[in-house]
């Protein structure tokens, strides 16, 4: 995870509690969860394979059964804040033949269940894939219509409860998303096993899901049972086309093979609607969303959008919530993993505190600004190479601005901007657009341009210096940040360099004053200044101390725990086959190297986090280290200096 340190302190101590509301009850223990797929259900997708091959269990499965997941994913899980797993087996991994169960795959149970309590996190056991209820594949045979399944539905269960009778804290959830079919078939069977449970235990947690795939909608059709320990559970994957998008096991998304947009917040609290109400109508009862996601290719800042939302709609209503997925192996063809194959780290801390229902950044005036040296096409690094990365290294981390530089004219015929412009706005300068080496972009979704331009400094012999700025007004909060993303001189060694930088900063400053005067707001801004902190130490001329007598602070060492680096990284190599690799220079640990800085007005900022990103992803996109500010904007007004 790229921002690990700013993510704990958000995260570190807090046990995660339900908003209140008019909802369901509490379900102690079980707040927020983490699903678990790709290990003992969904290892391996049966589509392509023959009808007669499609049971069987493999010397390949009972390796991966052995391997794929260790005590360190569940320590992981409970590390972020999760309080329990949701893990998900079929009864093919479980049992070998009717009354005759896998000893090996149960041991993995059992041992999951160890992990579990050893971290202090709680589990459901879910039976995923139950013989005769595959639900995205075909079956001669279905659950509902045959006695046989039935009998060993409910052997299979007992067992389970036979081998887990001690264990309190494992939940059983008893089928997942049951196919669409005649709700009181699946009442009926799901009582029977109830009462086959409760003849054994009366306190064991049972979760019992509506119909059509746990579909909201069809809860009003199941049975609502006199037995305080029953959970009532729905999943939520509405619009389909948008979740599942260019997913190739289902033959619509395949075949549109579109990109899908988020629909919206507003999309998102009609389609969960009939689980509010539901849980409004029985606030004597726990309803628990136990599984919702997006497709892992998808658009990561609408990924992260779809889940907050959820999120927030459950806290509103006081439900419980369990995310899915935190790994899918490589074969699945609907991967929605949430977490790295290699490192286990969340794909983004956008999408880690959305699932944790902390990711509302909005909601606690937060904004993230962006100075990101993109590497101009120099040293013969064609741009072809790198826009696309560039896309989703941007994508990933969210950021509400960000503050390009060396965005040379290859760059804008290039993908870089047109991919990013269904999620952020570009201030442009129409007049003189081959100009624009240094544009600030801002999010859509987020803020709103009140007024923008560029600049190209007068005192500039390559006239690729200057800086691009914006007059913002924050959706959420209502308030106005004036913005920048700036290039100074980059030479030093001779004394008219460095005043010739000095310069430029000053022509800057004017401008951000002029603003002040006109919009009476703060102002957070960034980029390559092509200076140290060592530099100035030393005595050399340099634009910071202008920027601190005009009232700016340098983020990186005025942020309490703000990242010990520097961004001054080297310029990626070609490595034995041609591609680009980052590297991290010696001098990249101290951050008194940094050639990339954000200021701030100390009147008007609230700095939250200061992070140099050394991600490898990271350097290999950027000439230096992207520099990520996360800060508020005070509620007081600003002394008004007109």
């Amino acid at each position: 995870m790229r921002n690990r340190n700013a993510v704990a302190g958000l995260v570190a101590g807090v046990v995660l509690a339900l908003a209140a509301g008019a909802g369901a009850k509490e379900w102690p223990g079980f707040t927020v969860g983490m699903g678990m797929g790709g290990w003992l259900t969904n290892y391996k997708r049966f589509n392509v394979l023959p009808m007669d091959k499609r049971l069987d269990i493999t010397k390949g499965d009972l390796a991966h059964f052995d391997t794929y997941i260790t005590e360190g994913d569940v320590a992981r899980i409970k590390m972020w804040g999760f309080d329990h797993i949701r893990l998900g087996f079929d009864q093919i991994v479980m049992e070998e033949a009717p009354g005759k169960y896998r000893e090996r795959t149960f041991r993995r149970l059992e041992a999951f269940v160890g992990w579990c309590r050893k971290h202090k996190i709680n589990a459901v056991l879910n039976l995923h894939k139950a013989i005769g209820n595959y639900c995205d594949i075909p079956e001669k045979r279905q659950l509902l219509d045959t006695p046989e399944l039935h009998d060993r539905f409910v052997a299979l269960w007992l067992e389970v409860e036979r081998r887990f009778h001690d264990a309190p804290e494992v939940a059983f959830e008893l089928l997942n998303e049951v196919r669409d079919v005649d709700p009181e078939k699946w009442n009926s069977l799901a009582d029977r096993t109830l009462k086959a449970i409760r003849e054994l235990n009366h306190d064991r947690w049972v979760v019992i899901g509506s119909t059509c795939w746990n579909s909201p909608g069809k809860l009003k059709d199941l049975r609502v049972w006199d037995d305080p320990r029953v959970v009532y559970t729905f999943h939520m994957y509405s619009p389909h086309h948008f979740t599942h998008q260019r997913g190739v096991l289902q033959a619509g998304p395949l075949y549109q093979n579109d990109e899908v947009p988020y629909p919206g917040t507003d999309y998102v609290r009609k389609a969960l609607k009939p689980a509010v109400d539901w849980a409004a109508a029985h606030p004597d009862k726990i309803l628990w969303n136990g599984e919702f996601g997006t497709i892992r290719h998808m658009n990561p800042m609408a990924r992260a959008d779809y889940m907050r939302d959820v999120v927030a709609v459950c806290k509103e209503a006081g439900i419980p919530w369990s995310v899915w997925n935190y790994l899918s192996t490589p074969n699945d063809g609907n991967r929605f993993s949430l977490v790295d194959d290699v490192t286990r780290d969340f794909l983004s801390d956008d999408l880690q505190l959305a699932c944790l229902g902390k990711g509302d950044a909005a909601a606690r005036g937060e904004l993230k600004y962006m100075a990101f040296n993109i590497w101009g096409n120099y040293f013969g690094n064609p741009v072809c190479e790198r826009d696309l990365k560039q896309v989703g290294y941007v994508l990933r981390n969210a950021p509400d601005l960000v503050g390009m530089q060396e965005a040379m004219p290859e760059f804008w015929s290039s993908r870089l901007f047109e991919k990013l412009g269904a999620d952020y706005g570009i201030v442009r300068n129409e007049g003189n657009p081959k100009m624009e080496y240094n544009p600030l972009l801002w999010r859509k979704s987020r803020l709103e341009l009140i007024e923008g331009g560029t600049h190209v400094y007068a005192d500039n012999p390559e006239k690729s210096k200057g800086f691009g700025w914006g007059v913002f007004r924050d959706k959420a909060t209502g308030q106005k940040l004036i913005s920048y993303s700036t290039h100074l001189w980059w030479k030093w060694k001779k004394p008219e360099d460095q005043e010739m930088r000095v310069r430029n900063a000053r022509e800057l400053l004017a401008k951000m004053s002029e603003l002040q005067k006109k919009y009476n707001c703060p102002v957070v801004g960034g980029g390559d200044l092509n200076c140290t902190r060592a530099h100035m130490e030393k005595g050399l001329l340099t634009p910071l101390p202008d920027w601190e007598k005009a009232g700016y602070a340098d983020a990186q060492y005025t942020v309490r725990g703000a990242s010990p680096y520097s961004s001054n990284h080297g310029d990626p190599r070609r490595d034995a086959l041609g591609n680009y690799r980052g590297w991290i220079r010696p001098e990249a640990g101290d951050p008194k190297n940094s050639l990339d800085h954000v200021h701030y007005t100390t009147n008007g900022v609230e700095p939250i986090a200061l992070v140099v990103d050394r991600a490898q992803d990271a350097l290999e996109v950027s000439d230096h280290s992207p520099v990520i500010f996360t800060f508020r904007i005070s509620k007081a007004p600003l002394a008004d200096s007109r």
